[in-house]
C-alpha cells in the first residue's frame, strides 16, 4: 500500500517525520499521530485523509484555522504534489 510522510518543522526548531497509510491526525493533544508543539495550534487541529482521488487535509475547527503556503483553508484542501 501507498503511504506518506510529513513532516513538523517546529518554529521552535526540531523536526519530527510521520509516515501514515490512510489518515492522520495533527494537533498539540497527546492522541494525535503528529503532535503539533505550537501553541497556536488546537489540540486537535487538523486531520490528512486518503480518498481514492488522494490525500485531504481538513481543518477541525481549530481556532487560528489550517494554513497551506501561508493562506488559510476554508474547506478540505486537495494536496496534490505534497506527496508523491
Amino acid at each position: 500500500m501507498e503511504r506518506a510522510v510529513v513532516t513538523n518543522l517546529s518554529s521552535k526548531g526540531g523536526e519530527e517525520s510521520v509516515e501514515f497509510e490512510d489518515y492522520l491526525s495533527l494537533g498539540r493533544g497527546k492522541g494525535n499521530l503528529l503532535q503539533v508543539r505550537e501553541a497556536q495550534a488546537s489540540r486537535f487541529h487538523a486531520e490528512i485523509v486518503r480518498r481514492e482521488d488522494g490525500y485531504w487535509l481538513r481543518d477541525k475547527q481549530s481556532t487560528w484555522g489550517t494554513l497551506v503556503d501561508g493562506a488559510p483553508i476554508f474547506q478540505p484542501f486537495h494536496v496534490v504534489g505534497f506527496f508523491s
